[in-house]
């Protein structure tokens, strides 16, 4: 099963070797033949490369040594610059909120979601767990298709909103499973019990690693039963009552009876699918690629490779520390308690967002490194009206007039 996973990086293994070097990088070390036969392979074999190139090569004057400081230094241009450093931290917040939305949380743990909110099957679990990780896969066409016509800002703005309805409706699921949790009945006379004798509901019950809920499975997930101490060789079953273990491995003695050692039945399982899927389908369009296509595009040239390297670290460590967490939260602050932590962290996010990430569709290089440099509510790059300058060549002259001169004809003959 896990061998499985080798297969998809052993096939990236081989285009890797395929892949040719970026033409911006062998075009800063001057290796210009070789970058025009690589970009003459990306283009096409009678596409016009020659401005681009150009373009390409004037601009890699940038990453050379400013006023007399090596090119190592370039994260400490960037912390100088007060558009650029605003550039830096909306990139880094980008990728910081994309992890604490929780994504990771739902892809890692998804079967162990489902199995909390009542499924108690963990095959049925997987199953499910599958098949809200394909609609992840799929609703990534959708922001494919949206990103050049609703813009970068609209797209995660609105992905953002999505993902936060969904984790609020996974902590109303899992809140109201809690406010409705199954009965813990007194065990039967004669049966040691414990400190599980204590536990009044299933839900409370469950909080104890000691302790796990023997109920009837006839009974469905609004079934009373009892909370009785779990085996100390196995957690499938518990030490006494009709769910101790039987005859077979992980099975209770009393057939029909069904042990909940970490989950509780619930008729408000069908909360979380429908809260799982939601997420999925608000987080792939938006804040899943949008964080990376934004960062791709927010800095200079001479900034890219730095800011870039800075912002991906900010995503794993974040990944990092919200994976290793999940479980913590769920016994600290309950289920319902973690998914209301990430929905609140999220709508932050989004007043973040709101007030600070700007546009950058269709803007060129010069104006996305004037974007941050004011509010994007008075960014004169996006404005109908603004006048762009165009340059014309008329009698080995070359003379620069503005587009409401050319429409109008006002020219210097």
């Amino acid at each position: 099963m896990l061998a499985l996973a080798g297969v998809p990086s052993l096939i990236q293994l081989l285009g890797f070797l395929a892949m040719p070097e970026s033409p911006r990088w062998l075009a800063s070390k001057g290796a210009y033949q070789e970058a025009v036969e690589v970009l003459r392979r990306f283009r096409g074999p009678h596409a016009n490369i020659e401005p681009e190139f150009e373009a390409m090569k004037n601009g890699c004057i940038d990453v050379e040594p400013v006023d007399g400081q090596p090119a190592s230094s370039a994260l400490m241009q960037v912390l100088k610059t007060g558009p650029l450093r605003m550039a830096l931290l909306v990139g880094c917040a980008l990728m910081m909120f994309q992890q604490i939305a929780g994504i990771n949380t739902v892809m890692y743990y998804g079967a162990t979601i489902i199995q909390m909110s009542g499924v108690h099957d963990p095959s049925k679990a997987i199953w499910l767990a599958a098949a809200t990780s394909f609609v992840n896969f799929a609703s990534s066409f959708i922001g494919l298709g949206l990103v050049e016509r609703v813009g970068r800002r609209m797209l995660v703005l609105v992905s953002l909103a999505g993902v936060i309805a969904s984790l609020c409706v996974l902590a109303v699921g899992f809140q109201m499973a809690e406010l409705h949790s199954a009965t813990a009945l007194p065990a039967g006379e004669g049966l040691l019990t414990g400190v599980c004798a204590n536990y009044s509901t299933c839900a409370s019950c469950t909080t104890n690693p000691s302790c796990g809920f023997c109920y009837p499975g006839s009974a469905g997930s609004s079934a009373n039963g009892t909370c009785l101490p779990s085996s100390p060789n196995s957690l499938d079953v518990s030490s006494v009552g009709e769910c101790r273990a039987g005859n077979g491995t992980g099975t209770v003695a009393t057939p029909g009876y069904v042990w909940a050692f970490d989950w509780c039945p619930s008729p408000y399982w069908w909360m979380t699918i429908l809260g799982l899927l939601l997420y999925l389908l608000s987080f792939s369009p938006g804040l899943g690629a949008m964080p990376w296509t934004i960062n791709s595009e927010i800095y200079p040239l001479w900034a890219r490779s730095t800011c870039f390297s800075l912002a991906t670290s900010i995503n794993w460590a974040f990944n990092l520390l919200v994976s290793m967490s999940f479980l913590t939260l769920t016994d600290a602050i309950t289920k319902y308690g973690t998914f209301w932590l990430y929905a609140g962290v999220s709508a932050l996010g989004w007043l973040f967002f709101f007030l600070f990430l700007p546009e950058s569709k269709g803007k060129s290089l010069e104006e996305v490194e004037d974007l941050f440099a004011h509010p994007w509510w008075s960014d004169s790059t996006t404005r109908d009206n603004k006048k762009t300058v165009q340059y014309v060549h008329i009698r080995g002259l070359n003379h620069a007039y503005t587009t409401d001169e050319a429409d109008s004809g006002e020219e210097d003959r």
